[in-house]
């Protein structure tokens, strides 16, 4: 799954773990825009642990 963020392509999430964005790995770890990116990188992992799916899709929907 593609993170976004104001506008730009700022992580990639997978089924297991994620990465960010260059730019943004290169940040300070305490600084805000990396600190916000981590946390709903974190959070999808969790959603989709949790359900089976992906952040947005049900667990009965269908695969597009």
């Amino acid at each position: 799954m593609l993170v976004r963020y104001q506008g730009r392509v700022a992580g990639f999430v997978g089924a297991t773990r994620y990465a960010l964005a260059p730019e943004l790995e290169a940040r300070a770890i305490d600084d805000v825009d990396r600190r916000r990116v981590q946390i709903v990188c974190e959070w999808a992992l969790l959603v989709r642990r949790l359900t089976g799916s992906e952040p947005g899709r049900l667990p009965d929907d269908q695969p597009s």
